[in-house]
């Protein structure tokens, strides 16, 4: 992995997908092991927008 920037917190969120939300999650726990991870269901806005199933990964840096 190269140019990876000094990732402080990972967040994974979704519209109505927990089990693969929490899949990704576990997968990204393994490859950042000291990185905070927090899986959540996204706000009702993006959900309308984006639709049933939707994921994102969102990351923290300095």
């Amino acid at each position: 992995m190269h140019n990876i920037p000094n990732i402080k917190a990972i967040g994974v969120s979704h519209v109505d997908a927990d089990e693969k939300a929490h899949q990704i999650g576990d997968r990204l726990k393994k490859l950042f092991p000291n990185v905070p991870v927090v899986v959540l269901g996204t706000a009702p806005i993006i959900a309308t927008h984006t639709g049933i199933g939707t994921l994102c990964i969102l990351y923290y840096s300095d």
